[in-house]
């Protein structure tokens, strides 16, 4: 047999079914009563109204009497014939004037005598009608009366039939059954087949409410009622229900004698709840009495184990915060689902705290409190009991809140009592069984289906799943991350105060899976025209996974660190800081605020390996570099109401905070430690101090896992574990990320309200892992040429170096005709495809410039045997004679004392065997009168060569020999040969010319003569005495800082010693900016070569 389910309803049905009854039938009475009344008033108002007319006579017959008595003072012969006449004293007065007082046969009083006479006659017959007309009006009430009454009559009968048939209807009959089967259903608990019934409410116990029986009609609902009434006390025991749907609050107030009775009470309302199937997220049950499961009683079993039905009870008042405090935010999670629209409603909770406020501290009492304010919202059943015997001093006001908003029930005298809106009735509790049944057993603690605690992300998330995105929603909230032990998926919120996030964790603890798996998260829950991401990666590797895989919320993958791009960064976001500074101003105070029909997204940056950023901020407050740790922290202080939101990743706290200073890191609300040494995650958690067992946890934290700092009161925190989700397959999310892009296309204008389309954020990657050719660039560079010819002057020359090192696609050198426009490169020989790449830009830049180019070089440098080939038909002449190198010196000064203008750019290469050459020629005969300034030209003497000592070409020929000129390339073949007959001609033209050189190199610049200068090292410069104030422009390859401090700066040389191989370092003198070097053909390194236009890379390179 399946029983039914009682309500509340039925209860409120019954009653207000009788009470209708009740007033029905009082209804009845006071009609009778009425139609008494009535009569009774009636006949009273016609006593009233005889008694008037009856005075009225009496004063008329004295008045009659009166003007007989006047006419017969004065008449003599009075005649009285027995007529009657109307009473009419108008007619007796106007006689009564016309009598003759001295006249005793007045003739007008003999008329008086008669008129009144008759009159008189009239007002004595009168008293007899009135009195008949009384008896009649008499006769008509009562008949009245009576025809009221027997309707009446007939009413009564009608509601005794309606109340016989109440009492015997199937809607009273169903109440009686109802409360006899709630009691065998909730109380008597033997299980039968109905155990998987479903109930939407469960009684806790019976209050006893008196029910309103009509008068004359008790002895008929106590029969039909079967004993559920009871006519003595008039009163029925009525369930007291919990609606499972909806949340509750409960405070019991007890005693210590009564504590077995409420606690047996609470046990039955669980057991009953799991009896009949219903599913609750969690069961939490808080005892800091005891700090045992013993307070459960038969429910003990099923709290104990990793898996427990209900969650195992707190052991310490550490553990019982920790478990309040993650229940809230478990409930927070669910509520930002809901907010969402993940999910349709929240999950049902039942929590019991016992012995409240007692034990309790105060943000526990404060935690309680909102849960039990806010149970209907939770979906919250919450038990809150108090012992009323306890010597502890109770806060009325912890007690007070709770008591205006629950149900309330209370102990007083041995007796419970509860109160609700209809009043207070006497309660008694529903108890459990004495011991646990077997099937309960099976169903719970045996067969118990294990949970889900796997961290895979597309099992526990899906990648593949089916998902829409919704516009206008710029919060970055609910992005799970975790999965706790119980199997439940955790997530992380990035606004308001935890609008900025740090990672710690060492190397390989799982620090960069969880960098993915919040990505992955972002890119689901978030539309592209909602959220701008700036992937940075100071490591240079894992974000080079999303380069062929590019989400449309990504705007930058940065993965380099050249000092420039933390620079570029910071300036970057601090201009967006300021702007939309000025856009909100006067209209909106956050980012929330802002209209869904304005294009406004969220920028998240996120930063790997940011203790890179960290150190190259801190060193900016070592250099002439503007304060960039201030600029950090006004983005930390202003950005987040703007909609700025960082996640900052590093190996250590206190290392990679470096540039941070005590405010930014204050502004780092939200903490993440993985794996790492205890002093680095309680650092990273900024945690004032630790228990124990928070040691233990951070001491033995597994890699892939993650603890998080969720604040507690001004004591402590609370720290959660979880492990990571982590994405076991990105072939998956490489679908799921082309999945996106097939949902959403690109669009010019942005449009609200339609999710299909998306604003282009123009991607710029930045990968110092990858090389680009120059060829790739020529677009770009005819672009920026047009965009820029105007402001251009006709002496400007515009080259671009290579690969900027920052958020730019291009970096543009200008050259115009001034002193010291000249460009010095120093580069080692190991760099010499580097070096010739540079060379190569040069020139490619100066071509399209239309600018021409000559080399002068020796033979045997390797760059100039590097990049001859490829640069000949770019180069205007080739000079590689040392007699025609003098000849040029000589022409081009020449040219410059005649002021003759040039547009031409000087390629010198193995300059320091050019100048020894010079040096050499006063000792070897040389033209007289050109060596007097030999030590003056470029400052100190040339040290000599020994004795036998071979010059700088004759050592690199002796290396070569006889296999290089086999080896040679014929086109440079062919140019050897085109110049050997001048040589020969103007061999006779070699002299030191060395002030010569340096004239040109000085004055040439202002006429159009540029000289780009190359030496191998700083010693090879030095040794040359060149003056390098006449080069504005230089360019530096990796060195030692010592070298580079006197060529580029203190602070330059810094990063001159940092740079990595191919890099290199220019500066001008105000700016200065680290490159890479552009792809050209015929030159490789470390696997890279041209392939095409396009940059490609030999994967066995490094096999």
């Amino acid at each position: 047999m399946k029983h039914l389910n009682y309500s509340e309803k039925d209860y409120t049905t019954v009653c207000e079914k009788l009470s209708a009854l009740c007033e029905k039938q009082n209804a009845i009475k006071q009609r009778r009563k009425s139609i008494e009344i009535e009569y009774s008033e009636r006949l009273l108002q016609l006593d009233a109204e005889v008694e008037e007319k009856i005075k009225n006579n009496k004063e008329q017959e004295i008045r009659l009497c009166a003007f007989i008595d006047i006419a017969k003072a004065h008449a003599s012969k009075l005649e009285d014939n027995g007529e009657s006449e109307i009473y009419d004293t108008g007619v007796l007065s106007r006689l009564t004037v016309q009598i003759n007082n001295g006249s005793c046969n007045d003739v007008f009083a003999e008329q008086l005598f008669t008129h009144a006479s008759y009159q008189l006659r009239n007002v004595r017959a009168a008293v007899q009608r009135i009195y008949s007309w009384k008896e009649k009006q008499k006769f008509k009430l009562e008949k009245l009366r009576k025809e009221k009454r027997l309707e009446i009559e007939r009413i009564e009968i009608q509601f005794s039939e309606e109340m016989n048939k109440f009492a015997y209807s199937e809607l009273f009959k169903k109440f009686v059954e109802l409360l006899k089967d709630d009691a065998i259903k909730f109380e008597n608990n033997e299980l039968r087949s109905d155990f998987s019934c479903s109930c939407e409410e469960i009684s806790i116990g019976t209050k006893s409410v008196r029910l309103s029986i009509p008068e004359g009609f008790e002895s008929l609902i106590t029969k039909v009622s079967r004993g559920v009434y009871d006519s003595a006390s008039k009163t029925m025991g009525v369930p007291v229900t919990i609606n499972i749907k909806n949340g509750k609050a409960f405070l019991i107030e007890y005693k210590n004698e009564n504590e077995s009775e409420v606690l047996r009470g609470i046990h039955n309302f669980i057991f009953n709840t799991l009896k009949y199937g219903i599913e609750y997220k969690q069961i939490l049950y808080v005892d800091p009495v005891r700090y045992s499961s013993s307070s459960l009683g038969i429910l003990q079993p099923l709290a104990e184990g990793h898996n427990s039905t209900i969650d195992n009870v707190p052991l310490s008042i550490e553990e019982t915060r920790k478990k309040i405090s993650s229940l809230i935010e478990q409930i927070n999670q669910d509520g930002r689902k809901i907010a969402n629209m993940e999910t349709d409603a929240m999950p049902r909770r039942l929590v019991v705290v016992h012995n409240f406020p007692h034990a309790y501290d105060s943000m526990m009492i404060n935690q309680i409190q909102q849960l039990c304010v806010n149970a209907r919202y939770y979906n919250l059943t919450i038990f809150v009991t108090c012992n009323t015997s306890s010597r502890n001093t109770v806060s009325s006001d912890s007690l007070a809140l709770i008591r205006t908003i629950s149900k309330y029930i209370k102990c007083c005298e041995n007796l419970f009592e509860i109160e609700d809106s209809y009043g207070t009735y006497t309660f008694k509790w529903y108890k459990p069984p004495k011991f646990l049944p077997q099937s309960v057993k099976e169903k719970y603690i045996i067969n118990k289906k294990n949970v889900d605690t796997g961290n895979d992300y597309d099992d526990r998330i899906g990648l593949e799943n089916k998902f829409f995105y919704k516009k206008g929603v710029r919060r970055l909230e609910n992005i799970p991350y975790g999965v706790d032990i119980n199997g439940n998926i955790l997530s992380l919120d990035f606004e308001n105060s935890n609008f900025a996030t740090f990672i710690c964790g060492a190397s390989r603890s799982g620090k960069s899976t969880l960098l993915h798996t919040l990505i992955t998260g972002f890119i689901k829950n978030n539309h592209p025209d909602d959220i701008e991401i700036w992937l940075i990666d100071f490591k240079m590797t894992e974000f080079s996974r999303y380069i062929d895989f590019l989400p449309p919320h990504v705007r930058y993958i940065i993965l380099d660190e050249s000092p420039e791009l933390v620079y570029d960064i910071i300036d970057r976001l601090t201009e967006i800081l300021i702007k939309r500074q000025n856009i909100f101003k006067g209209k909106w105070q956050k980012l929330n605020d802002v209209p869904e029909d304005k294009y406004m997204p969220a920028i998240l940056v996120i930063i790997d390996e940011f203790s890179v950023m960290s150190e190259i901020i801190a060193d900016s407050l070592l250099s002439s570099k503007e304060n960039y740790s201030v600029k950090l922290q006004t983005l930390l202080a202003k950005g987040a109401a703007l909609g700025l939101h960082f996640i900052f990743a590093s190996q250590g706290f206190t290392s990679g905070t470096r540039g941070l200073n005590d405010f930014s890191k204050k502004q780092i609300q939200q903490r993440i430690a993985m794996k790492t040494e205890y002093n680095e995650i309680r650092e990273t958690l900024d945690l004032k101090s630790t228990s124990d067992g928070d040691r233990a946890m951070m001491e033995q934290l597994p890699i892939y896992h993650a603890l998080v700092r969720i604040p507690v009161d001004e004591r402590g925190n609370h720290l959660k574990q979880t492990s990571v989700l982590h994405i076991k397959d990105y072939s998956k999310q490489e679908k799921l990320i082309n999945h996106i892009k097939s949902m959403v296309h690109k669009a010019p204008k942005y449009n609200a309200h339609d999710t299909r389309i998306y604003i282009d954020k123009k991607p710029m990657i930045i990968d110092g892992s990858s090389y680009s050719t120059f060829a790739s660039k020529i677009d770009s560079i005819y672009e920026y040429l047009g965009k820029h010819k105007d402001s251009l002057d006709y002496d400007e020359t515009v080259l671009f170096l290579g690969e900027p090192r920052r958020m730019l696609p291009l970096y543009p050198v200008i050259l115009d005709n001034g002193f010291g426009e000249n460009l010095l490169i120093i580069s080692s020989k190991a760099e010499r495809m580097a070096t010739a790449s540079v060379m190569m830009s040069i020139a490619g830049s100066l071509e399209l410039m239309y600018r021409d180019i000559d080399i002068w070089t020796t033979k045997k440098n390797e760059v100039y045997r590097q990049v001859v080939i490829e640069l000949q038909p770019k180069v205007k002449n080739v000079f590689n004679e040392f007699g025609q190198i003098c000849s040029q010196i000589r022409s081009i000064k020449s040219l410059i004392e005649r002021k003759i203008e040039g547009n031409k750019y000087i390629f010198i290469l193995g300059t320091e065997t050019l100048m020894m050459d010079m040096s050499y020629q006063k000792e070897s005969g040389g033209q007289e009168g050109q060596h007097n300034t030999l030590n003056n030209d470029f400052g100190v003497n040339v040290e000599k060569r020994a004795p036998g000592e071979m010059d700088l070409n004759t050592l690199l020929g002796s290396f070569t020999g006889e296999k290089r000129q086999k080896t040679e390339n014929p086109r440079e073949k062919k140019s050897r040969t085109m110049y050997k007959s001048d040589a020969e001609q103007q061999e006779n033209n070699e002299y030191d010319a060395r002030a010569d050189l340096k004239f040109i190199m000085t004055q040439g610049p202002r006429l159009g003569y540029h000289f780009v200068i190359l030496f191998n090292t700083v010693g090879e410069l030095n040794q040359s005495k060149m003056d390098i104030s006449l080069c504005k422009h230089k360019i530096l390859f990796g060195m030692a800082r010592a070298d580079a401090v006197g060529i580029i700066g203190a602070s330059n040389a810094s990063v001159v010693a940092g740079l990595e191989g191919h890099a290199f370092r220019y500066t001008n003198g105000i700016d200065s900016l680290s490159f890479r070097p552009y792809l050209h053909p015929g030159l490789s390194w470390d696997g890279w070569s041209m392939n095409g236009n396009t940059a490609s890379n030999d994967e066995e390179y490094l096999m």
